[in-house]
């Protein structure tokens, strides 16, 4: 899992610390006072002062970064479409190789905020360049994780620009900031009537429809036609579906015509998957564990765990024996574990302490972690992601060497012959962020692990999706050029933060067609769907809304997977005692009926087959 743009190390910030602690203890005089408002959905807290450029930008708003911007205010035009008579024009010059960071407008955040409040962003801009914009509410030192954020094209109009996001932990005051990232090209932005409030604890959905709903250019002009589709379906039904021929026959194995058969599949040989939050989802009975179970088990075959087989959370030393007792539960249900993960090259995503370690004791610490959990969990688990996000997590293997990259993957093939094992990375299929560089980045890992020996079986792609969307044609191609490497790829991690329901119900079920009609594509796996416990809930990304109501992307899942690729056929044996049909591959059950008797038998389809039954 990744959150994005979180490796800035390099942002140079314009306010010293005692300016920053000025501004917040007079924030602290203006709640002590009781001039701040109440807080609730009706009366949000603001977060930030001076949003209409009225008064003088010193102890407000500030320039950041290498190339900081050069900032003014200037009177607003006679005819703009908000109320501030104000607004703040940047002047930025980009690099080719710089980051969006590089140029920044940025004000620090007065409030204190709680985990799970949702944060409310609106903010006016045009620019005459149509340059892209990123806004931020974020963490105010690295690795600057975001509450919320947003990418926006201008235009030459006054376009309002509107998101919420959600905080995953307290806050102090000072501990977030907002931020303009502007350096994604040279020009001029304006910026206007700038609001950020803090909602309070409440459904994402709902108060995003109290500000006016998201205003978001999902696909930022780019073109998106319609033209793969057919070629897509026409995939489907070649790859996805097998020939079947029941074949009835009675005890002395003559045919048996006028027999009725019924063919109902029971499982998709494909995989389809979600996370399992923690444990005690499986394994404590409340009323939304019980929810979350039940919709796990009609619409799921395979599960991730979030977080709690990850490096950390295994060596809490009550974590793995409630790991096993969830992955019985699921395999009684039927249902194959996704191991994620084994290594993931940061030490703020490995247990504490290993970053004190000596070169040589942090590698052998590796190795034991991943001989150990492989051991531990054979048989359980069908894959491991045995490294995470190399592309950019780098800090483990650039100090115990890259040659222990490869190294994990040949330490879990030692302790676990017959497990698979998997690269995962972040914005293969989603190029929006940076235009498919960190795409690149992680072809060169996959690239130095299969040069240098790694016994490497499936590579990875979380496909984390938001705006600016990446149109499904671009995202078929992405995947054929992943496809070089002649392993087969797992949608690892698969979410569209799209508030709007309607575009968000489009996207997952082409994507999800897209996925299935990918010839080297072998799973399609989601990172959560009830609003009550998803990582991007504020960002529109659940399936379920909070009341366990269904969007519609929850709808085209279901009518995807569970009815228009799931296999349901009956008739009628012919003379030569046979019924022909053809269904998506998979497990099923067949029942056969003739004379008042009924057989039914278990099967697979994973080839053009035929069953024999015998009555």
């Amino acid at each position: 899992m990744n959150k994005v743009d979180t490796s800035a190390k390099d942002r140079l910030y314009g306010m010293t610390g005692a300016g920053i602690a000025l501004i917040i203890a007079f924030a602290a005089l203006i709640g002590s006072t009781g001039f701040a408002r109440s807080q609730s959905n009706e009366h949000p807290i603001s977060m930030i002062t001076n949003g209409n450029f009225a008064s003088p930008l010193e102890g407000t708003w500030m320039g950041a970064g290498k190339s900081a911007p050069v900032i003014q205010v200037l009177p607003s035009p006679a005819a703009s479409p908000f109320g501030s008579s104000r607004v703040l024009s940047a002047a930025v010059t980009a690099t080719p190789d710089g980051k969006p960071w590089d140029s920044m407008l940025r004000q620090p955040i007065l409030q204190a905020v709680k985990k799970d409040d949702i944060i409310a962003v609106r903010v006016w801009l045009r620019s005459s360049a149509g340059q892209h914009v990123g806004v931020f509410v974020e963490e105010e030192t690295d690795p600057y994780t975001k509450v919320a954020e947003q990418s926006a094209l201008t235009t030459e109009q006054w376009k309002e620009v509107r998101f919420i996001g959600k905080a995953r932990r307290d806050y102090a005051q000072g501990a977030l900031q907002l931020s303009f990232h502007l350096a994604y090209q040279s020009g001029t932005v304006e910026i206007a009537d700038v609001r950020v409030d803090d909602f309070g604890k409440g459904s994402p959905l709902v108060i995003l429809s109290s500000i006016g709903g998201s205003t978001v250019d999902y696909w930022e002009g780019q073109a998106h036609p319609d033209t793969w589709r057919k070629a897509a379906l026409d995939r489907i039904e070649k790859l996805r579906k097998r020939d079947l021929t029941v074949r009835v026959v009675n005890a002395s194995g003559k045919p048996v015509s006028g027999a009725a058969v019924s063919v109902e599949m029971t499982r998709h040989a494909f995989r389809f998957g979600n996370i399992l939050r923690n444990p005690e989802v499986a394994l404590v009975d409340t009323p939304d564990n019980i929810r979350m179970r039940d919709t796990i088990k009609q619409n799921y075959n395979t599960i991730t765990f979030e977080g709690d087989m990850k490096w950390p959370n295994l060596a809490d030393w009550h974590r793995g024996p409630r790991v096993h007792e969830a992955i019985d539960w699921l395999h009684q249900n039927g249902i194959d574990v996704r191991g994620h993960n084994l290594v993931w090259g940061s030490f703020r995503y490995m247990p504490k302490g290993m970053k004190d370690l000596s070169d040589d004791d942090l590698v052998a610490a590796v190795h034991k972690h991943v001989t150990d959990t492989v051991a531990d969990f054979k048989g359980q688990v069908y894959i491991w992601d045995v490294v995470n996000e190399a592309a950019t997590n780098t800090e483990l293997w650039d100090r115990i060497g890259w040659e222990n990259f490869a190294n994990a993957y040949k330490w879990a093939r030692e302790a676990d012959p017959n497990v698979l094992l998997c690269y995962n990375d972040y914005n293969i299929a989603n190029e929006s962020p940076d235009g498919g560089k960190q795409r690149k980045l992680v072809e060169q890992r996959i690239q130095y692990l299969l040069d240098h020996g790694a016994p490497l079986d499936v590579i990875s792609d979380q496909a984390h999706m938001g705006a600016p969307l990446t149109p499904i044609h671009r995202v078929l191609q992405i995947w054929d050029e992943m496809a070089k490497f002649g392993k087969p790829l797992e949608i690892t991690e698969f979410d569209a933060s799209i508030p709007d329901d309607k575009v968000q119900g489009d996207y997952v079920r082409d994507f999800l067609t897209a996925a299935f009609s990918q010839p080297a594509v072998t799973a399609f796996v989601q990172w959560g769907f009830w609003e009550g416990s998803h990582w991007m809930a504020a960002n529109g990304a659940p399936l379920y809304r909070l009341d366990w109501s269904k969007r519609p992307s929850e709808l085209a899942y279901e009518d995807l997977v569970l009815h228009q690729w799931w296999t349901r056929a009956s008739g009628k044996t012919d003379g030569k005692g046979d019924y022909h049909t053809r269904g998506f591959m998979g497990d099923y059950k067949v029942a056969v009926t003739r004379g008042g008797v009924t057989k039914t038998v278990d099967a697979k389809l994973l080839k053009d087959s035929t069953i024999t039954v015998t009555l």
